[in-house]
């Protein structure tokens, strides 16, 4: 189980830390500078719901972008951008486009199936929309593929 750290004693800029139920932590190359030991103020920023939009492309033919999963941010919100990540069952090239620009272009290969987009936590506003596509050359025929699309909205 995992405790979180507590200051015991000060020395200076440096600071001995053990975990909550006082149980030494290994301390051997550990060497703690606090930089700023003011308490961390948290700000309400409104009510989050978390997204999960699912969507799949099944029997896709050879040469032919797909889209496999799409979401549009809902009026009213933002949305915070997590993650796409998506799979399949053929060597592919998967692209993220935001709102119909392209941002980004990722491949799969026979050790691995899956793909994983990450913007850094990007915020989208009201009406824009992500969209995942995919295209594959393989001569074993169709693919089949799924994607989810993570993130959260705030009320905007």
């Amino acid at each position: 189980m995992l405790h979180a750290p507590t200051v015991l004693e000060n020395h200076g800029d440096k600071r001995d830390i053990t975990a909550t139920d006082n149980t030494p932590l290994d301390k051997r190359g550990l060497d703690v500078n606090i930089v700023n030991p003011d308490p961390i103020e948290f700000v309400n920023v409104g009510s989050t719901e978390s997204v999960m939009e699912p969507g799949e492309a099944l029997a896709v033919v050879k040469d032919t972008p797909t889209d496999i999963a799409s979401y549009i941010v809902p009026v009213g919100k933002r949305f915070t951008f997590r993650r796409v990540s998506a799979v399949g069952n053929n060597v592919s090239t998967f692209r993220l486009f935001i709102n119909d620009v392209f941002i980004e272009a990722k491949s799969s290969w026979w050790t691995r199936w899956d793909v994983e987009f990450d913007l850094e936590e990007a915020v989208l506003d009201p009406g824009d929309e992500i969209r995942l596509e995919v295209e594959h050359d393989s001569i074993n025929g169709v693919g089949d593929y799924s994607a989810i699309i993570k993130g959260s909205l705030l009320n905007g």
